[in-house]
């Protein structure tokens, strides 16, 4: 009975908090945004969160407890990145992430996985043009210490510029990296520098 009273004012708390910390834009968590050249066709879109000491973000996996409709609880939101939709490029797969901890969560009274100091989330992507293009979406995600939680307020937006596929490409030696900080700003615009190219391999392409 009285977690079921104190859920609502927790929620309600941590509405509160973001609103006010949301109107500061002043976050316990900067994110960092890359485009690393993997091969000619393929890059790595890698989101790296850099977290206030006490503080701690949440995984992509949610406890399966959480989708049980039996299940009377207050779970927290998972982090979550929702890549625009586009004819350039193909994701793959799925986002992975950095190893984090599974533990008891003080405010959530769960077992749930989070990640502290620092998280990073690689998305895979295979060009499907030699033009230069777009690579954007959002990033959102939710931090808590032991007693209070908030989150980005709006999501945080990111926009890549990446040079499309080199049908001449010679140089094998190096890897490409483009970044950006958004710590204190809602939307990243990076242009991809890919002076370097990729020979392209002589094995058969592998269908996906």
């Amino acid at each position: 009975m009285k977690k079921a009273f104190l859920r609502p004012l927790l929620a309600l708390f941590g509405f509160l908090l973001s609103f006010s910390l949301s109107a500061q834009d002043n976050y316990p968590v900067s994110l960092k945004v890359e485009a690393k050249k993997i091969s000619a066709t393929e890059y790595d879109i890698v989101f790296t969160t850099t977290i206030d000491e006490g503080w701690h973000i949440y995984s992509q996996e949610r406890n399966p407890d959480c989708d049980d409709p039996k299940k009377d609880l207050t779970c927290p939101q998972s982090t979550e990145i929702i890549f625009k939709k586009s004819a350039d490029y193909d994701l793959v797969g799925k986002a992975k992430e950095s190893i984090g901890k599974e533990e008891f969560d003080k405010v959530f009274e769960m077992n749930l996985k989070y990640f502290e100091h620092k998280a990073t989330f690689t998305q895979r992507i295979k060009l499907k043009t030699d033009k230069t293009l777009k690579v954007a979406g959002s990033f959102f995600c939710q931090f808590c210490t032991d007693s209070k939680c908030n989150q980005f307020q709006p999501v945080k937006k990111f926009s890549l510029e990446i040079k499309g596929v080199d049908p001449v490409a010679t140089d094998t030696s190096q890897k490409t990296a483009v970044s950006a900080d958004t710590s204190k700003k809602d939307t990243v615009a990076v242009a991809a520098q890919t002076t370097t190219t990729v020979a392209p391999s002589n094995e058969p392409e592998k269908q996906e």
